[in-house]
């Protein structure tokens, strides 16, 4: 939140030190989301593990938001 206040408008957030993911932090992803797309902006997930793909898949988010591999790939063509 902090860095869009402050004007950012491509976040990628890097969950390779995320272990799971509850129903919390997923409203704050969407609602992160949505503010970016709102103001033009990307959100881009990157590090996912296998349980938190698991919950991503099941919820329907891997097929709404931008989910890399690595970091370098979810640097890739943003400026």
């Amino acid at each position: 939140t902090t860095l869009i206040n402050d004007g950012a408008k491509q976040v990628i957030l890097d969950f390779s030190e995320v272990a799971f993911v509850a129903s919390t932090g997923l409203r704050m992803i969407l609602k992160t989301a949505q503010r970016l797309k709102d103001e033009s902006g990307i959100l881009r997930i990157c590090g996912v593990n296998d349980t938190v793909t698991e919950v991503f898949k099941m919820t329907g988010f891997d097929t709404i938001l931008a989910i890399f591999d690595t970091r370098e790939e979810a640097l890739d063509g943003l400026s």
